[in-house]
């Protein structure tokens, strides 16, 4: 149960990191 939760929180941050390279913030 604990790493049905984990997987995707790991999957969310790794996504957002992405996201930032990708496109950094103004």
């Amino acid at each position: 149960m604990v790493q049905e939760i984990a997987v995707p929180m790991v999957l969310g941050r790794m996504i957002r990191n992405e996201f930032q390279k990708n496109r950094p913030k103004v």
